[in-house]
């Protein structure tokens, strides 16, 4: 019976160790997703960092931005302008008219100095996928996907799918 235990116990372990990697992977997944712009919260993260830009307070948070509104907090993009000195991990590069931009979920970064200032997207700039939420409109049989006031299409981008910057609407970046 000892000598059953002593090989019950690694595996033992080891489904420990695989149910706790379950439930932390899990709860990323869902922290991640309850993050998604435009979502609504009552309270920003309480490791945020409160940002003052333009007369708004935002709170930020791994590059997660809170706007306050109406005694809550709404995720929003990084406002056109404001400047960070460490780019999101995930962000790609991406070069337009010979300019290099990174691109993160939505957000174009433009290198200045030892910073990074967000822009309007450029038209023109190729991404490998479009931003968490967009629209999907057909007109004249032709697919086109609108996020924040910037539409895409898609096109071939050697065998793949990716996503050309066609048109930046004038009020999403005023």
């Amino acid at each position: 019976m000892k000598k059953q235990r002593k090989y019950l116990q690694p595996i033992f372990t080891l489904f420990a160790i695989a149910a706790l990697l379950f439930i932390t992977e899990n709860a990323e997944a869902q922290r991640r997703s309850s993050v998604r712009r435009h979502t609504v919260v009552k309270k920003a993260p309480k490791v945020s960092v409160k940002v003052n830009y333009n007369n708004v307070n935002y709170r930020v948070h791994n590059h997660v931005y809170y706007k306050p509104v109406n005694g809550r907090y709404i995720v929003v993009s990084p406002p056109v302008g404001i400047r960070v000195k460490v780019l999101p991990a995930k962000a790609r590069r991406v070069v337009v008219k010979k300019h290099v931009y990174y691109y993160y979920e939505g957000s174009f970064y433009s290198p200045e100095a030892e910073e990074y200032v967000v822009v309007q997207p450029p038209v023109g700039a190729l991404v490998e996928q479009l931003p968490e939420e967009y629209e999907h409109i057909e007109i004249d049989g032709q697919h086109y996907y609108i996020a924040d006031g910037v539409q895409y299409k898609a096109i071939l981008n050697e065998q793949e799918v990716w996503y050309e910057v066609i048109k930046v609407s004038k009020e999403a970046y005023s």
